[in-house]
């Protein structure tokens, strides 16, 4: 846990350029200061950054807590985990409900396609039936 709260200053940037405006629903923070946004890593999960970063700096993956790491060791990771963050991770704000409702929905890494799907069908009121079509939903 204490690598994620290295990436506040990462997580800000992805703020700022969705101009803290949720991707699906348009829900913008400037409007509702009450608005709960997350950042959600598309392309390479939280999971899969750390493990790039051990592997990177040949450091014996041990668990994310700082303390068990030398001074030195968690350093370097936190510039690594950062550094692959700014360089690779593609990133996508999201209502914290609606998070929580694609990761219920497709598991722990959905697809650019899935999240397209989604919004799609979140914006014109249209959910898939069983049978594969798309239908309004009832009010």
């Amino acid at each position: 846990k204490a690598l994620r709260y290295q990436l506040d200053g990462w997580r800000q940037e992805q703020y700022k350029k969705a101009n803290y405006t949720c991707y699906i629903t348009k829900k913008c923070k400037s409007k509702d200061k009450r608005l709960q946004l997350d950042v959600h890593h598309m392309n390479i999960s939280f999971d899969e950054v750390i493990n790039m970063a051990h592997k990177n700096l040949g450091i014996k993956k041990r668990h994310e807590f700082k303390y068990q790491y030398n001074e030195g060791e968690f350093e370097k990771i936190t510039q690594e985990v950062i550094r692959i963050h700014q360089e690779e991770v593609e990133a996508v704000v999201l209502e914290h409900w609606m998070h929580m409702r694609l990761h219920e929905r497709y598991g722990a890494n959905f697809t650019m396609e899935q999240l397209k799907e989604y919004k799609y069908r979140y914006r014109t009121n249209l959910y898939k039936s069983k049978n594969g079509n798309y239908r309004k939903k009832s009010a």
